[in-house]
């Protein structure tokens, strides 16, 4: 573990720090032991700088990395730490258009943690674009990378009902309603599912009014209730 974590420096070539990535990614994935003997050698902060790499391959190797890892719970509390930009940049990479393995990474980190905490769902909530990331992905043409999306949007509502009540009151709410009335593939039904499981929720909250068929009648609840 140690020899590949010391490639982890900028002055190794990039394809050594790509490669010794890609190893640390699937050794991350194998169970919660390695996982704890990657965080023993430092190996968090040495992985974490290759996120902000310009490099799009060490970017990417970095963050798929950094989702395998965030299963465990030491980094799932780095992350929940306040004043730093962890979560920012997932939100943000899920933004990025041409980059579809960046995206499934971040939505991948952000599923699991927003998963196990309501700190980390505020957390992307606090995110200033947050809908006008989140309202793209989820009209993504990549099956998976939807579904993703719309699972991290069904944790965020379930985590409390503040968390639930800020997405109701957004736009995003409009793309969710949308889904849940749509004849979709088969491969697109789970999405659908989630975003039928997220109006369940809004309305056991009774954010939402179980007549409403569209964002302009919640847009016109909330002014009632103002």
């Amino acid at each position: 573990m140690r020899p590949l974590i010391k490639l982890l420096h900028p002055d190794k070539q990039a394809i050594e720090n790509y490669e010794a990535l890609m190893a640390l990614t699937n050794l991350a994935g194998v169970d919660q032991t390695v996982r704890k003997r990657i965080i023993k050698e430092q190996g968090i902060s040495n992985i974490e700088q290759y996120m902000f790499e310009e490099h799009e391959d060490l970017r990417r190797a970095g963050t798929e990395c950094m989702c395998n890892m965030v299963q465990d719970d030491e980094v799932l509390f780095v992350y929940e730490k306040p004043d730093n930009d962890r979560i920012k940049l997932l939100v943000l990479y899920c933004g990025e258009l041409e980059d579809i393995k960046l995206n499934l990474a971040a939505s991948g980190a952000l599923a699991q943690l927003s998963e196990r905490s309501e700190k980390i769902c505020q957390r992307i909530l606090e995110v200033q674009s947050f809908v006008s990331v989140f309202k793209q992905a989820a009209c993504s043409d990549h099956v998976d990378f939807q579904f993703r999306i719309f699972y991290i949007i069904d944790n965020i509502v379930k985590a409390s009902k503040e968390c639930c009540e800020r997405v109701v009151n957004t736009d995003l709410m409009e793309i969710i309603m949308a889904i849940t009335r749509m004849e979709v593939e088969k491969e697109r039904q789970r999405a659908k599912d989630l975003a039928n499981e997220i109006v369940k929720t809004c309305l056991e909250h009774e954010l939402i009014k179980p007549t409403m068929t569209s964002f302009e009648d919640i847009k016109e609840s909330d002014e009632e209730n103002d």
